[in-house]
């Protein structure tokens, strides 16, 4: 009886704040392009490898941020979706040539943008004047967003049945976001998973500061981190090959980020700064977070954190924050003339418990220290872009050739390297596996923009020098892509 009053009473609270709240949105309404919408029809050709809220919300960050064509720079180019180095340069110079643009029409005016691209384009950029004659007020223009998300399985499943589960079978989500003026924004989200008694089992929140100090943004909360080519450093965000075959392959770095996804795992609790001084960027970042994690009998030894975040069973409830995470790092990024980008980070990860994964044998103790080199460079119609990271004694690499040889034929290829005894806990590096270690791979590709259509192709010849969790032995695959699409006429892609 008491059990069912305390779900009657969550229940009661929950579906208030879900008739409370919407009065609010008829006043301040979200962005009328709809997510969904974005996801089927611009990026339809992505093959997508966590289909999650955390692709919702990259998605809407760039809607909600629009990058302002006239004045932005090839690396801010760089991280609208099927964004191209030539396509980018093209921008760039068509921009140098003509003078500002006055509207997105005139986009349609630069030679050798793809189908995809020019649609990406029509949502994630902004006209504005290069010169701001005044700055907008600081209050009186405020935004405020919520989104709340309640599912409920009409099919028991097991674990509900069984009744080893604690918790209802609802799953629920609330977050709301506000940003008082341009300068400033916040938010946070409670999430309850399937199962789970609590419905905010999960919380997050932050608020971030842009240019309140000069030339820096602020973050406070929880945040992501993005640096090089995902080797040491990047956030959860992640899309894998796809049948365009010299855009997908490239990161797209964001430096810090706000986190607002209900995912549980690979985010930073504490704060970020970073500065931008003409060509040099610097950032420093730290975090202090409780993990869940299965810590041995002894006490003193743990081997997983976070796997899932789930909080349901009698053993998944005694795992809630049962290990201390300190983590701190800095990143210096140097560009000249915006044609060289290089890139030097460090961080260094610390428990209260000593970490010893089963699936990584070198990967023993308390205290961890990463760092990486990346690069990318443009010689003509020649680009360079790599990473190079060091764990312990092992290095990882990544490096990739991207070239216009003619007029709307790029050629890519990509050599990657990650070694069996490299580790990073916020690894996310390009490859056939997301662990980003184990693997060693020659990717080469090209996509031809003709009269008679777009033809995409790549070869992927991959193998793991190890055995994996998967498979007792050593393997080797290959992958094989080729797509074609044409415009037949306006409305019609085949």
């Amino acid at each position: 009886g008491t059990k069912l009053a305390l779900i009657l009473k969550h229940k009661i609270i929950y579906f208030s704040v879900c008739l409370i709240f919407p009065s609010l949105l008829f006043s301040q309404q979200d962005t009328s392009i709809s997510i969904d919408f974005i996801l089927n029809h611009i990026l339809d050709e992505a093959t997508i490898e966590k289909e999650d809220s955390q692709l919702y919300d990259l998605i809407e960050q760039l809607l909600e941020n629009p990058i302002n064509i006239n004045i932005a720079s090839k690396s801010e180019l760089m991280i609208i979706p099927f964004m191209d180095i030539e396509s980018a340069e093209n921008i760039i110079n068509f921009r140098n040539e003509h003078g500002r643009f006055f509207s997105t029409s005139g986009i349609k005016m630069i030679d050798g943008l793809s189908s995809n691209l020019s649609r990406s384009l029509q949502y994630f950029v902004i006209v504005k004047s290069p010169v701001v004659k005044e700055s907008p007020p600081f209050i009186g223009m405020y935004s405020l967003k919520l989104r709340s998300r309640i599912v409920q399985d009409i099919q028991e499943r097991k674990g509900f049945t069984d009744t080893l589960y604690s918790g209802t079978v609802t799953k629920a989500y609330n977050r709301i976001k506000f940003q008082p003026n341009p300068k400033i924004s916040m938010g946070g989200l409670i999430e309850k998973d399937a199962g789970e008694t609590s419905y905010w089992d999960f919380y997050s929140a932050h608020i971030a500061l842009n240019k309140i100090v000069p030339f820096t943004d602020i973050i406070i909360g929880d945040y992501t981190i993005e640096f090089g080519q995902g080797l040491s450093m990047w956030s959860p965000y992640s899309f894998s090959k796809s049948s365009d075959a010299t855009t997908s392959i490239i990161k797209r770095n964001r430096n810090i980020s706000p986190y607002t996804s209900s995912g549980e795992t690979n985010f930073l609790r504490g704060g970020a700064v970073n500065t931008r001084l003409h060509n040099i960027s610097i950032t420093a970042f730290y975090s202090n977070l409780d993990l869940d994690a299965t810590v041995a009998d002894s006490g003193m030894t743990f081997s997983a954190i976070r796997v899932d975040g789930f909080h349901r069973t009698e053993n998944e409830i005694s795992k809630l924050n049962r290990v201390n995470d300190q983590t701190f790092g800095a990143n210096l990024s140097y560009s000249i003339i915006d044609k060289i980008n290089l890139g030097v980070s460090y961080y260094q990860k610390s428990f209260d418990h000593i970490f010893n994964p089963a699936t990584y044998s070198t990967v023993n103790g308390n205290q961890f220290n990463f760092a990486s080199f990346s690069y990318d460079a443009a010689i003509g119609n020649i680009y360079f872009i790599g990473e190079l990271a060091n764990f312990e004694d092992s290095f990882a690499s990544i490096n990739t050739i991207h070239i216009a040889i003619v007029k709307n034929f790029i050629f890519s290829a990509i050599v990657r390297n990650y070694p069996k005894d490299y580790f990073s806990f916020y690894a996310n590096g390009f490859g056939e596996k997301s662990t980003t270690n184990n693997e060693f791979g020659i990717y080469t590709g090209f996509k031809w923009r003709s009269s008679f259509g777009e033809i995409n192709f790549y070869l992927d010849q991959f193998k793991y020098p190890f055995p994996t969790s998967q498979i007792p032995l050593p393997s080797s695959g290959n992958e094989l892509s080729l797509s074609y699409s044409n415009k037949f006429s306006k409305g019609v892609n085949v």
